[in-house]
């Protein structure tokens, strides 16, 4: 940057031959520094033609033929060049280098597709010809004794919440290998970039929007299409389908959040995460149950495969309602049939968690700017 904007710091005149520190208005007699209008090849060729034969081992053949390589590569650019600074432009330069990254990094969104095709295959395998039977009718259940009722209107055979919640534990881990690289690595880079200014808000944006998007649409249709084929759901696949890419969102955000809550051991943190989120779903124990605990029932409800299961299981559940009465099933679990709120829900959470990263993500900028306004209401 100095080299084409400006003089260049004093620590690296020294190292320089004496024909490329020429004195220009406004700056050391000691600096070099590429006049406005100057080609950056033809001022590098310049110095080098100027250069005394004393000096000209400063400068070799190689470097010569790359100064003149560049002379041809940057034919109609004008030094310097003054860019715009708004966080848009910002955004839509980082969604270019974002997208770029991925075009060179694919092999992680690889993984995840690998990743959640041995799930898949798994999972599948496991429950395949397993289906939901529901309770006895309920001219056979009104025969039973007061004290069997409850156990009179439960499913005979409920498989649902199993593989849902399995199906949760994939998805979560799949997204915290894939998501852990995403801001981590480059955790020093943004360090010297956000002193530099760069808008933290517009590349974390951009990042997310790059990351996410193909991990969101492309590893939920793989796993999907292939668990709906050996399941062969009640539910239509488009529902399915939906239902992964809100959860594959979800997990995403917590892989970001526990990357940047803990740079030593990020995949730890996200794997207590998830683990402690398929605790909560509601699966075993049921809602019911950990809503009896104050502390515990809060805590469900920031459990993305609490709202991720129960949109399985209702979506599972409504078209056997002609045959069974699901109704009674949905509520031992604790749901409710309303699908469009636990969308909602899992769809914020994703946000939610984005949020804490961003947070933490921009919390050094933040407090620098916070102990500058401090200084300088101090000052006045």
């Amino acid at each position: 940057p100095g080299l084409l904007y400006g003089p260049f710091p004093e620590r690296f005149h020294a190292s320089l031959p004496e024909p490329w520190r020429t004195p220009v208005d406004g700056a050391s007699e000691t600096m070099p520094f590429l006049q406005p209008g100057d080609n950056l090849g033809d001022w590098l060729l310049r110095k080098v033609v100027e250069m005394p034969e004393d000096q000209s081992s400063f400068v070799s053949e190689e470097y010569a033929s790359a100064a003149r390589l560049e002379r041809r590569s940057t034919m109609n650019m004008q030094f310097p060049i003054q860019y715009p600074t708004s966080g848009v432009w910002q955004f839509v330069v980082y969604c270019r280098i974002s997208f770029l990254r991925l075009t060179r990094g694919w092999i992680m969104l690889l993984l995840s597709v690998l990743l959640l095709l041995v799930s898949a295959i798994v999972l599948g395998i496991l429950f395949k010809g397993k289906i939901f039977i529901g309770p006895v009718e309920q001219s056979i259940s009104s025969q039973c004794p007061a004290w069997l009722t409850e156990t009179c209107l439960l499913p005979r055979n409920d498989p649902v919440p199993g593989w849902a919640g399995l199906v949760a534990l994939a998805i979560g881990l799949t997204s915290l290998a894939t998501s852990l690289s995403v801001f981590l690595p480059e955790w020093d880079m943004m360090e010297r970039q956000r002193r530099s200014g760069c808008n933290v808000v517009s590349y974390f944006l951009a990042r997310n929007l790059a990351d996410g998007l193909p991990n969101i649409l492309i590893p939920p249709l793989i796993f999907g299409g292939l668990f709906f084929y050996f399941m062969q759901l009640n539910m239509t696949f488009l529902n399915f389908y939906i239902a992964l890419m809100v959860c594959q969102f979800a997990t995403l955000g917590l892989g970001y959040m526990a990357s940047l809550l803990s740079k030593s051991s990020p995949f730890l943190l996200g794997c207590v995460f998830v683990l402690l989120s398929l605790a909560f779903s509601g699966v075993q124990p049921a809602l019911p149950q950990l809503k009896k605990i104050a502390v515990i029932g809060l805590l469900s409800y920031v459990s993305y495969a609490r709202w991720f299961t129960q949109i399985l299981y209702v979506q599972e559940l409504s078209p056997l309602s002609s045959i069974y009465d699901t109704s009674s099933s949905i509520s031992l679990h604790g749901y409710t049939e309303d699908v469009t709120r636990p969308l909602i829900v899992l769809a914020m959470l994703g946000v939610i968690f984005r949020l804490v990263a961003l947070f933490t993500y921009s919390f050094p900028y933040l407090s620098q700017k916070f102990i500058q306004l401090r200084t300088r209401l101090k000052s006045k």
